[in-house]
């Protein structure tokens, strides 16, 4: 099976998992309260990079030539857990590229996914690195780390919920 159809795969394995969530088997408080705590953990990173500039940065490379961190192939990075944890979140998944040579999930305002892989959330690229203080990025790595612990957390107590239905 080719890169395309891979990812195709996945998206179509978690959307079946959200439709049986949506379709009558409720999630427990417990991973519902965990997956809020992620997305808080989620926004306070996305915030500080914004305040840092580093969201933008990150835009305008994807943009200048296409040899940025969210190259063709870094999709493949992503499965059905990962991709599920977004659409509970709220993201709708693309069907199809819409940045050639790009991640499958880069669009032209950034990343579509919310809930992201370790790499993507951890990358501190060199121009980054060279624009903010040594400090900030510890800050960033910091907030980093809680939000991948928060979303592994999440991750954990929803399959569990969903242990026994055979859904991947």
């Amino acid at each position: 099976m080719n890169q395309v159809g891979l990812i195709l795969r996945e998206i179509q394995a978690a959307l079946q998992i959200a439709d049986h969530i949506q379709s009558g088997h409720p999630l427990s408080f417990a991973s519902l309260k965990s997956l809020a705590i992620y997305q808080h953990e989620i926004s306070t990173h996305n915030n500080l990079m914004l305040d840092l500039g580093t969201i933008k940065s990150c835009r305008i490379c994807a943009e200048r030539d296409g040899n940025s961190c969210c190259f063709d192939g870094a999709e493949e990075w992503y499965e059905r857990r990962l991709l599920l944890m977004n659409l509970l979140l709220g993201v709708t998944l693309p069907l199809q590229r819409e940045v050639h040579g790009g991640c499958w999930f880069l669009g032209q305002r950034g990343c579509k996914l919310i809930a992201r892989f370790g790499q993507c959330v951890n990358y501190i690229c060199q121009d980054c690195r060279i624009k903010i203080t040594q400090k900030d990025q510890s800050h960033l790595r910091l907030q980093a780390g809680k939000e991948l612990l928060a979303g592994l957390e999440a991750e954990t107590l929803i399959m569990k919920c969903l242990s026994g239905h055979n859904l991947g």
